[in-house]
């Protein structure tokens, strides 16, 4: 387990990723999942491979993320989503 979840297809067939991002996705994202499953220190999206990384601040927020995102559809996308190695994302590694 970790504090990190990363949700995989979330953001398929959208074009202009890093413009949505300047528009506010990822704050968007941020405050949803922040209400719903704890408090949250970033959130980040990987432009390349669309991918959307949230480090929640403990395990039991990550914990409850994850099993409420799997599944979930979001722009008409199936998310999968998955605990990631807290200490590749605080080194930058998103792979």
């Amino acid at each position: 387990m970790s504090e990190v979840v990363v949700l995989r297809g979330m953001l398929e067939g959208m074009d202009d990723v890093a413009g949505e991002i300047e528009k506010g996705l990822s704050q968007e994202i941020g405050e949803e999942c922040g209400e719903k499953y704890g408090r949250l220190e970033r959130v980040y999206i990987h432009v390349e491979t669309k991918e959307v990384f949230i480090q929640f601040t403990d395990q039991v927020s990550a914990l409850r993320a994850v099993n409420a995102l799997q599944g979930r559809v979001f722009n008409g996308n199936a998310i999968v989503s998955a605990f990631y190695d807290a200490e590749k994302f605080e080194q930058g590694v998103y792979q």
